[in-house]
């Protein structure tokens, strides 16, 4: 996972107020390949 995308995840997560997961980080990866 490219640090771009994970740094984009974080950033969504707290849009959402969402704790950044591995879980759902693992989902975003998949979803934005």
């Amino acid at each position: 996972m490219s640090l771009k995308l994970f740094v984009k995840y974080i950033e969504l997560c707290r849009e959402l107020n969402k704790e950044p997961s591995l879980k759902g980080a693992m989902a975003f990866k998949i979803a934005f390949k």
